[in-house]
């Protein structure tokens, strides 16, 4: 059991880092234009649930491991370690932006949010 992300994970995290910059530059700009707000919104959305679900995943995965240590583990160093590392991600904020305005909507930070979060606890 390694808290640290395969490499399959980490392509994922990079493919979902990328997508969601590209869908919220495409937003951006549909807001210049006036055009398509609707449509490249729609395709953020979907990218932003597929990061908060690949967050979702992993969490619970190194959650559940986690937990199945001793609690003598968990309360070492190595164990603070790995529940830093869960709680940063268990709190990633991937919530849907406030939707009541698209056109003064920043969607830029969510792909920075995802890329903060560490891939090993260290």
């Amino acid at each position: 059991m390694a808290f640290q992300l395969s490499k399959i994970e980490h392509r994922e995290k990079e493919n979902l880092i990328t997508s969601l910059r590209t869908t919220a530059e495409a937003f951006e700009a549909a807001q210049e234009s006036g055009e398509g707000i609707p449509e490249r919104l729609a395709e953020f959305l979907v990218e932003l649930s597929d990061a908060e679900s690949f967050r979702d995943e992993i969490a619970s995965r190194w959650r559940d491991e986690y937990d199945d240590k001793s609690e003598k583990w968990q309360e070492g160093d190595k164990g603070e370690a790995v529940n830093n590392l869960i709680e940063d991600w268990e709190s990633a904020d991937f919530t849907e932006p406030d939707l009541s305005d698209p056109a003064t909507l920043e969607l830029e930070d969510y792909a920075q949010i995802l890329e903060d979060l560490s891939t090993e606890a260290e």
